[in-house]
Formats: C-alpha cells, sequence, structure tokens
C-alpha cells in the first residue's frame, strides 16, 4: 500500500502552530506536485505527553515501530484509570 501524507501527523497541543506554519508547504507537495522540502521531512513524527501542556517530540522512520512493546490494559470507571487487569 502506498504512503499516504496525510497521516503523517498525529496533532497534539504544541505542534498545532508548527502544522500550520507547514501547511502550505505540505499543500504544494502533495495537492501542486511541487518538488520542496517536504520530502526531506521525517516519516512520523511522535508527540510524547507526560501531562497537559507538558511533553516531547522525535521523530521515527517506521509505522508502526518496530520496538513498540504493547501492553493489554483495561478501563477502570470507578478509579479513572488504566488497569492491567479487568475490573470485575
Amino acid at each position: 500500500m502506498a504512503p499516504r501524507p496525510w497521516e503523517k501527523e498525529v496533532v497534539g497541543i504544541s505542534t498545532r502552530k508548527s502544522m500550520w506554519r507547514n501547511s502550505g508547504s505540505f499543500s504544494n507537495r502533495f495537492l501542486k506536485g511541487i518538488d520542496n522540502h517536504v520530502k526531506d521531512w521525517p516519516r512520523v513524527t511522535l508527540e510524547i505527553r507526560e501531562r497537559i501542556y507538558v511533553g516531547s517530540s522525535r521523530t521515527e522512520r517506521e509505522w508502526p515501530i518496530a520496538r513498540t512493546r504493547y501492553k493489554k490494559l483495561f478501563l477502570n470507571r470507578e478509579k479513572r484509570e488504566f488497569d492491567r487487569i479487568p475490573a470485575e
């Protein structure tokens, strides 16, 4: 399956400014076919959140990330958090 450029970035609070700043370049590349610096952008940009307004960004070359460790979590409505075992 061919890569879909519009799926490049999941937008968080701190990325909105850069998203709007780069939207013209992105549109020129993928809608108008203009050869520009967008081809040099990383394939994936992640925003890792610690809490609201606190986090960091990093780039990756692949999606899904090969070194991902998956954890099965269950939503506990009473505690309003995730648990490793389902609530009874």
